[in-house]
């Protein structure tokens, strides 16, 4: 990884900004959102419709810190290894500390792809500090509530995908119609964070133009 790291600032220099110092409030960030974002990786949209469900992630994770804790008390192998992989959550987001921002929408969270293996893995040791048919029963329970946020999730990008569909499909139908080229207006951007066309839409349907005037038999207004 040092050896990538390397290799990688010298065959691209980094931005200009990428190395400036942080603010205390942006190390407090750092040190802060990651965690926070971790534990509750759902939108904050979501969390507004269901009050409880923050408050439930969160003790819940103090629930199993706590248990682990007492599994653990006198075992220092098992205690350093879960403070290692807290740790690993912080140093994976170093690199990227000037650019880190997780939105409410959770725009922003492709910085936690890294930290959250090693987030996985810290959870994974705090639900089975010992063998037992109970932490079985937690795990399974775990994995039923992940996959339940992950459905959530998925909503948004479901319907930035059919915007997308219908959006093409249009200037297909324009195309069709006689237009050489569609202009295009009110270009949707993202639904509650997923994103639309923030890029991608010429390479998508060619040649479309995105402008403020043209013919009006080829114009795309949105929605």
């Amino acid at each position: 990884m040092a050896a990538y790291a390397t290799w990688r600032v010298l065959a691209l220099p980094p931005a200009a900004g990428y190395a400036s110092a942080p603010s205390s409030y942006k190390l407090k960030e750092l040190m802060v959102r990651p965690f926070a974002a971790l534990t509750v990786p759902v939108r904050t949209s979501v969390v507004t419709a269901w009050p409880w469900l923050g408050t439930v992630l969160v003790c819940g994770l103090l629930v199993l810190f706590l248990r682990a804790a007492w599994s653990w008390r006198g075992h220092r192998q098992e205690i350093w290894t879960a403070s290692a992989l807290a740790l690993s959550v912080l140093v994976s987001v170093a690199p990227v500390y000037s650019l880190f921002d997780v939105s409410p929408a959770l725009q922003g969270a492709r910085y936690l792809y890294l930290p959250a293996a090693a987030w996985s893995v810290l959870i994974a040791s705090l639900l089975m500090p010992t063998r037992s048919r109970l932490n079985v029963l937690l795990a399974v329970l775990l994995l039923i509530a992940s996959t339940a946020g992950l459905r959530v999730n998925l909503r948004a990008w479901n319907a930035a995908a059919r915007m997308r569909e219908d959006l093409l499909a249009q200037v297909v139908r324009a195309q069709q119609l006689g237009c050489t080229a569609v202009w295009v207006r009110n270009v949707p951007d993202s639904i509650d964070g997923a994103y639309v066309f923030r890029n991608g839409l010429q390479e998508a349907v060619a040649p479309v133009i995105v402008a403020q005037s043209a013919p009006p038999s080829c114009w795309l207004t949105w929605p």
